[in-house]
């Protein structure tokens, strides 16, 4: 049988989130250390199947033979993202969002029992994102971006979930690494829409939930959109969808203001108050292709959504 191990750390020389041993197979040698925790069972597992020369576990470790061990600076906040993070709580803080949260969803919070939930969020804060950089934060900067790390997206990400604040943050972020995986001029003036202050969201997943990057259900024929997402996010809160959709055997991009004709929403009952999750369904929409390559960018861009 297989034994996986899941980790959190980034090795030194390759990103991993699980390894897999086989019974059957002895590793020569480990060329990579982890950084994640390694449970009881999955330390007897490596103990079992790789030998003391190859690799020791160094206090829940696994590390080089050597006794290498990566430093807590491999997978923290670097001194920029520490500053970032506190101005950060220092603006959610000051917001105090929980309470203007109760205050606007008071009633619906049972979402099958209470009353109907409008999808909440402040305009005017949003804004302020935007004039902050937020919003760009992840839009190269020859897009007209800030061009920070994905570590930098996080450290902010981070903030808005800790302090409850409703906002098309995230969404944005996670459609910003779908466009700059496409890299073309079609996705670079999309994202330029994002550093002008609108938000976006991703319309990619079908009523199964499948993250696979050609699992839309969406058909297009002639540049018009047919057919429905599911789980899609902040839906009252977007300017635009990138829609993943197939077309003449391939899976494309597309982008499409939320607001076009064809266009219709139905929310799901959530429990969380500060997302508007639902289902978009497109009926002959006009849509821009940005990318006849989408599964590729839909994959590439796919660490940095599940990231965030």
């Amino acid at each position: 049988y297989q034994k996986t191990l899941m980790t959190r750390g980034i090795a030194p020389e390759i990103a991993v989130t699980t390894v897999s041993f086989d019974t059957d197979v002895r590793f020569p040698k480990l060329k990579f250390a982890f950084g994640g925790f390694v449970d009881a069972s999955a330390q007897h597992i490596v103990d079992k199947l790789i030998g003391s020369d190859d690799v020791k576990i160094i206090t829940g470790e696994l590390a080089y033979a050597s006794g290498q061990i990566p430093t807590a600076s491999d997978f923290g906040f670097g001194e920029e993202q520490i500053m970032l993070q506190e101005a950060a709580q220092r603006f959610v803080d000051d917001k105090q969002p929980l309470t203007a949260l109760r205050e606007a969803t008071a009633g619906s919070e049972d979402p099958y029992h209470g009353k109907e939930r409008a999808g909440f969020f402040d305009p005017a804060i949003w804004q302020e994102m935007v004039e902050l950089g937020w919003s760009a934060l992840a839009v190269p900067e020859a897009a007209g971006g800030v061009g920070m790390s994905l570590v930098t997206a996080v450290t902010i990400a981070e903030e808005i979930g800790r302090s409850a604040m409703p906002t098309p943050l995230t969404s944005t972020l996670q459609s910003t690494y779908v466009l700059r995986n496409a890299d073309n001029p079609s996705a670079n003036k999309w994202l330029n829409r994002i550093v002008e202050g609108q938000a976006a969201g991703l319309a990619i997943q079908p009523a199964d939930g499948s993250h696979l990057p050609d699992s839309t259900t969406i058909v297009a024929e002639a540049g018009k959109l047919s057919g429905t997402a599911s789980f899609v996010q902040d839906l009252q809160k977007v300017d635009f969808l990138i829609v993943a959709a197939h077309e003449s055997g391939q899976t494309r991009l597309y982008a499409v203001d939320i607001a076009s004709k064809g266009i219709s929403l139905d929310f799901d009952k959530i429990v969380d108050l500060t997302r508007d999750q639902g289902r978009v369904t497109f009926d002959q929409v006009s849509a821009e292709c940005i990318t006849e390559d989408g599964a590729e960018a839909l994959s590439a861009a796919m660490p940095a959504i599940l990231t965030l």
